[in-house]
This record gives structure tokens, C-alpha cells and sequence, in this order.
């Protein structure tokens, strides 16, 4: 099993008709349409007026930095803005075939690894379901839950990192570190952890400081020659803004760390929903995420990276598979406390939607 997990085609075909019927069924596409929503004529003359005369335009300039400086950005409903028309989203420009033309998810290698690491790994994932004295890493969190937390911890058991680099903190860190102390106590393999996050609130508590370096700061501000340092079987473990901008993070991972890594570093994102679009209830909840799109972008025509596991795809074809894998997972949604169950996805009405993507690089 290990060996057909290493090896394989790195084409990337499209997915199959069947599977492209499911993703048109589940996917609930957010783009913005090509229609403008109707203004007041009297609203329109006065955003003329105010990108036409240098004062107003000055004046708008000065107070929409002078907001950010309060922590809030207001900007016109326009299609050159990356927000969307909140009202207009029943319109999809974007459907399932065309978001995954050129995808191949691999879901028979998927399976394979599945039972394999169930198998070896399956009696070490007794995570707690509530905070325990030590900090470890616990269910019901509302940031990385049940699915993604198990293979999480069981792709760094399986392939023993030598150094793991972490970009967006919190309890994906204890989880990791949990898997990393294990390494060591059963197989004396050791490993660094590196964690990267500028906003350290979910990440405070003394426990990991001997197990996890913390660089204070934004991904950007990394010299790109630490990324160059993992080797093959290191891992790459993105869970930062998920959002494609001017120069945010996202756009600094794919275009500038992702180039760099050697051959057969592992590379992990979350809130990866392929191959459906991103659930409304994200954007309900008005997080307008967009590194998917961009994720699929750099996979496609790429045969130097190779999908090894996603949560969505696995979900959203195989559901029963992952149901008697993972017990917890019927019904974790309601689990959640109700402070954050709001803001956690789910697929159906008892399950969160799990959201982890798995890949390689092979040359």
C-alpha cells in the first residue's frame, strides 16, 4: 500500500461524469455575477463625483485609511472590489465541471491510504472531546475537527517528518505536536516544529514552548530560504487567511513558498472545499475565502504536485467510507459549542465538512 501511495500517474485528468453530477448537485457556488445591481441615479452621481474631483477623491482616500486605522474597510459594491453582491449570489458564474476541469483527486489511492493509516494509527486518536489540564489537543474546538484532526496526525506518524512548518497557529499546532511527541516515544524520530502566525490568541499556553518555535510575524516577512530547508517527507502545513489579495499571505505562499520546496515535501491546506465550491454558509457568515481558486489554478497542467487526500472529495463520494472510519464525525456538527457552530461548515445537517487537501510535490 505504501508503495502505490509513492508512486502513480501525475497526470491530472478531469473527474469522471458520475462524480461531476455529485459536485453540480452539492456545490453552491459564490461568484459574483456579470450583472450590476441597480443604484439609486442620484447615489451614482455622487461616487462620480467623488472619483472626479481630486478634493472629494482626496477626502474618500484619507477616511477610508483613517477606518482601516479603526479596523474597518468600506468600499463600493463594484465588481472591481473582491467583496460580492451578497444578494445576487443566486446567479453562478462558476459551476463544479468547470472549477475541477483538469483535477484528479485519486480517490482509489485515497482509500488505500485511508486503511492503511487506520490500521496503524486508529487506536491513537483518543483526543478528548473538552480542554484537559496540558493543553492537548481536543474535539469541539471550531477550528480543526474530527477527519481532518485524525489524518492530520496520522500523515505525521506515517511519514515522520524531519521538520514540519507550520503557517496559522492554534490547535492544529497541539495536534501536530501531539503526533510529533509520539514519533519519538514509539519510534525515537525527532522533529521541529516551526509555527508562523503573526496573532498568537489561540496559542498562549506555556505547555508547547519546549515542542513548537513560534515566529511572531506574517508569513511575508519569512526569508522564502526557510521553505527551502524541507526535505523529502518534511511537511508544509498552510492554515493562514484564505484569502487571495494584494499582498496577503496566500498570494505570497502559492507564488512565492510553493516553487521553492524540494521534491517530496508534503504540503497541507485547510478549508479546501474542491471539489465543491466554497458552502454558502461561509459566505452567510460573510467570510469571502477565495485560496481554492487559486489553489486550483496551480494544480492545473501542474504534474509536479499530486493530490494525496482530501477531505471534501472523500466526503462528498465516499460519506459511508468516512462515517465507519471516523464514529465522531455523524453528528459532530451538533456537538459544537453553540458559540461557534455558526461560523463552522457542514455538509447535511449533523456533520462539520471537513476541509483538509493533501499533496505532494514530485519534481
Amino acid at each position: 500500500m505504501l508503495q502505490s501511495l509513492q508512486t502513480g500517474s501525475s497526470q491530472l485528468p478531469t473527474l469522471g461524469r458520475q462524480e461531476l453530477s455529485r459536485a453540480q448537485e452539492l456545490s453552491q457556488p459564490t461568484q459574483v455575477p456579470a450583472t450590476r445591481p441597480k443604484a439609486d441615479p442620484l447615489f451614482h452621481r455622487l461616487l462620480r463625483k467623488l472619483r472626479t474631483n481630486d478634493f472629494c477623491f482626496s477626502a474618500m482616500v484619507s477616511a477610508f485609511k483613517k477606518l482601516q486605522g479603526l479596523g474597518i474597510s468600506v468600499g463600493p459594491n463594484h465588481f472591481y472590489w473582491p467583496v460580492p453582491d451578497l444578494d445576487s449570489l443566486d446567479h453562478p458564474s462558476l459551476n463544479a465541471e468547470a472549477l475541477n476541469q483538469g483535477l484528479d483527486f485519486r480517490f482509489g489511492r485515497q482509500l488505500e491510504f485511508l486503511q492503511q493509516v487506520t490500521e496503524q494509527y486508529k487506536r491513537e486518536w483518543t483526543f478528548p472531546d473538552e480542554p484537559r489540564p496540558g493543553q492537548r489537543y481536543h474535539y469541539n474546538n471550531g477550528f480543526f475537527e474530527t477527519v481532518d484532526a485524525e489524518m492530520a496526525y496520522s500523515f505525521v506518524r506515517h511519514f515522520k517528518p524531519a521538520r514540519i512548518i507550520e503557517v496559522g497557529g492554534g490547535h492544529s499546532t497541539r495536534l501536530l505536536s501531539e503526533a510529533v511527541r509520539s514519533n519519538f516515544k514509539q519510534d525515537g524520530v525527532k522533529a521541529e516544529h516551526i509555527t508562523i502566525d503573526p496573532c498568537l490568541d489561540r496559542l498562549r499556553e506555556p505547555s508547547l514552548n519546549g515542542d513548537v518555535h513560534i515566529l511572531q510575524r506574517p508569513v511575508q516577512h519569512v526569508d522564502l530560504d526557510l521553505f527551502s530547508s524541507l526535505q523529502e517527507g518534511d511537511i508544509l502545513f498552510l492554515d493562514s487567511s484564505h484569502v487571495v489579495s494584494v499582498g496577503s499571505d496566500v498570494v505570497y505562499e502559492y507564488l512565492g513558498v510553493l516553487p521553492r520546496l524540494n521534491k517530496g515535501v508534503l504540503v497541507h491546506a485547510h478549508d479546501i472545499f474542491l471539489p465543491f465550491d466554497y458552502p454558502r454558509d461561509l459566505v452567510d457568515n460573510l467570510s469571502f475565502w477565495s485560496e481554492q481558486y487559486l489553489l486550483t489554478a496551480f494544480l492545473r497542467f501542474n504534474s509536479c504536485f499530486e493530490v494525496l487526500w482530501s477531505s471534501s472529495a472523500m466526503q462528498g463520494f465516499h460519506r459511508e467510507i468516512l462515517d465507519s472510519t471516523f464514529p465522531r464525525w455523524k453528528g459532530s456538527y451538533k456537538k459544537l459549542p453553540r458559540e461557534v457552530r455558526r461560523f463552522v461548515p457542514r455538509c447535511g445537517d449533523d456533520r462539520i465538512w471537513p476541509s483538509s487537501f493533501w499533496m505532494r510535490r514530485t519534481c
